[in-house]
């Protein structure tokens, strides 16, 4: 073999010469730190990108150690040194965070490798650093996590096939299992089998038609209860969608009981409307139908048993007295009826109308009542509770058209806090509970929701008006009480009234006689009616009954007729509302120079307008139109006997 060629070796050594000059350029220039230090860690070799990071000239690195530069990372790196020395393995991927010259104060993070660098013999002459700065990155998902952190929604991906690929809560307390626990697991694994084949569903139309799905879902939590959701899903990739869920119960809940008030709004509109109505109607039809009672009442009273025209009196009658229960009923549930409420028992209201109520539902169901012999007393209008108590037999009657059985109880019951915080309007104590129950075809949820509605029915034309149970409702509004009503379609139903408890004992109850035994008087009474037939008719009732009348056609007229009177003057009986001068300026301007005058007013209009002219009950005795010749009669002789206010 012959000798080298010195061109070369002269060549070669220029080429390596090049390619270290290249190299050290990398390095030096290189976007990520890059440093050599010794086997006693100071700096041999260090380029500008870690320079910059320290804060120094990279020549004020050289023959210092680690620790004089960057001595808060000291203690993370030194064992990492250490090993990489004593080991001769490389040590890469560690997260290395601190604080370094460049950026005091400033929490910086780094992914760091180290590296053993051997001289030509094999031996370990010193250590390679390389380091990626990762603190925008580290700041970026710190953001991200806060940013998560503060939403109220539960964000998660899932694979086409519903398996959970990530998973963020707001609340790991709100979930079913830990976030963990649900990386890699199925939808149907999770999730009751309805809620998951809907996401299931709509996982296949956002990643069909890329477009956002939103749907509504419940689940029921054991410590909880039930709880909504809603879910916001979008494609994110191929296979892959983003979903988003914020638990919406407390909007739910509070858009239901708005839902509530504003049906109750609307129904109480509904209510007032008819009771205006009510009220506009009721002056003009109870004078008509005042005439029609009393009139027909003072015939039969003029013919013989036997006469013909007999039975033609008594069909009016009947038909005036339905018209008048039309119309109290409209007054009842619009809560524009005059009250006349005393202390009673419920038992003796019962006891009184069972007689009609057996004849009313017929032979063909079983009447029974329960009451508790020590039940209390309570304050109310008995008429009203037992247009109240007719109503709901009726409508049992009409629910049991095979028969079966119905059963009017009384019992003594305590309200305690927790009942009335649960139920509006109530309020705890003692209270008289009366309970009509029937084994007829009950009612489905929809029809219960609707029952008190006026005007509202399930019968069929011709068969009621809607206004029984409304009635109902009304009574025991006023009474002070309420209704709860339990039933099922095919499994009969519980009307539970609640009344009350008063401490006075209960007036004992009294039945009116037959108009052929009118109370009579010889008193002269004042009669001040702006109606011209009520008028008549109350004269002539009056008249017969042996009382002296003065007639007056109003207030105005009335006092005109008082001035020119020198005799005795007991009682005065007087409509409401009239014009020029009302009832009440009628009666205090007579009381002046007759202060133990008796007073009955008479009214066909409501509560209402009665109380807006002045007319207390308390204070003055008052009669509600239509009238019968034996109520007035009746009611008159009441008023007169009564002792003289002291």
């Amino acid at each position: 073999m012959g000798e080298a060629d010195p061109g070369l070796a002269d060549t070669r050594g220029s080429e390596w010469q090049v390619h270290a000059a290249l190299l050290e350029a990398l390095v030096r220039h290189a976007p990520v730190g890059i440093a050599f230090v010794d086997l006693d860690c100071r700096f041999l070799l260090i380029n500008d990108t870690l320079a910059e990071i320290n804060g120094l000239a990279a020549s004020a690195h050289i023959g210092k150690t680690v620790e004089d530069v960057v001595p808060d990372l000291w203690p993370t790196l030194q064992p990492i040194l250490a090993r990489v020395r004593d080991n001769g393995e490389p040590v890469t991927n560690v997260e290395v965070k601190g604080q370094v010259p460049s950026s005091p104060g400033v929490q910086r993070h780094w992914l760091e490798g180290f590296y053993p660098v051997r001289d030509g013999t094999g031996v370990i002459a010193g250590i390679g650093m390389m380091a990626v700065e990762l603190t925008q990155q580290k700041r970026a998902e710190a953001n991200q996590r806060a940013m998560l952190a503060a939403m109220p929604d539960f964000i998660f991906d899932l694979a086409a096939d519903g398996t959970h690929l990530s998973f963020h809560a707001p609340q790991e307390e709100a979930l079913f299992v830990k976030p963990d626990q649900i990386i890699g697991r199925r939808v149907r694994e999770l999730l009751p089998g309805e809620v998951a084949a809907r996401y299931e569903f709509f996982i296949r139309r956002a990643l069909e038609s890329r477009q956002m799905q939103v749907f509504e879902y419940q689940l029921t939590y054991p410590d909880q209860g039930d709880k909504t959701f809603d879910a916001r899903m979008v494609r994110k990739g191929p296979g892959e969608v983003l979903v988003m869920v914020r638990d919406i119960t407390e909007q739910r809940q509070s858009e239901r009981a708005r839902q509530l008030l504003e049906e109750q709004f609307r129904q109480a509109q509904k209510m007032e409307a008819v009771g205006q109505l009510a009220g506009g109607i009721a002056h003009d039809f109870n004078n008509l139908l005042t005439v029609i009672h009393g009139s027909s009442e003072m015939v039969l009273n003029e013919l013989p048993l036997e006469h013909p025209a007999r039975e033609y009196l008594v069909d009016i009658q009947r038909a005036g007295e339905r018209a008048g229960t039309l119309t109290r009923q409209l007054l009842l549930f619009s809560r524009q009826q005059v009250l006349e409420p005393r202390v009673l028992s419920l038992n003796a209201v019962i006891s009184d109308a069972e007689k009609m109520l057996r004849r009313l539902i017929g032979e063909d169901i079983q009447f029974r009542t329960m009451l508790s012999p020590d039940l209390g007393a309570v304050m109310a209008d008995a008429g009203q509770i037992e247009q109240a108590l007719l109503n709901l037999c009726v409508n049992a009657r009409d629910a049991m058209p095979v028969g079966g059985h119905l059963t009017v109880s009384t019992r003594n019951i305590e309200l305690d806090e927790h009942y009335a915080r649960t139920h509006d309007n109530v309020r705890p104590g003692p209270y008289c509970l009366m309970s009509v129950s029937d084994t007829g075809s009950g009612m489905d949820d929809a029809t219960r929701a609707r029952i008190f509605e006026p005007f509202f029915t399930t019968k069929s034309p011709g068969k009621g008006t809607g206004l029984g149970l409304a009635v109902v409702l009304g009574v025991m509004k006023q009474s002070g009480g309420h209704v709860e009503v339990y039933t099922e379609a095919g499994h009969g139903t519980v009307f539970k009234l609640y009344f009350p408890q008063v401490s006075q004992p209960a007036a004992a109850t009294g039945v009116l006689p037959p108009s052929y035994l009118l109370p009579t008087g010889t008193e002269t009474v004042l009669l001040a009616e702006d109606d011209e037939d009520v008028r008549t008719l109350a004269r002539e009732i009056l008249e017969q009954c042996g009382y002296t009348v003065l007639e007056a056609a109003d207030g105005r007229q009335a006092m005109e007729v008082f001035d020119r009177h020198d005799g005795p003057l007991d009682m005065l009986i007087s409509d409401v509302v009239m014009p020029h001068v009302s009832g009440r300026q009628l009666a205090e301007a007579i009381m002046r120079t007759r202060p133990n005058l008796k007073v009955l007013f008479l009214s066909g209009y409501t509560d209402d307008a009665v109380v807006r002219h002045g007319v207390l009950q308390a204070e003055f005795a008052f009669m509600q139109k239509p009238f019968t010749l034996s109520g007035l009669a009746i009611k008159v002789r009441q008023v007169l006997d009564q002792p003289a206010a002291p």
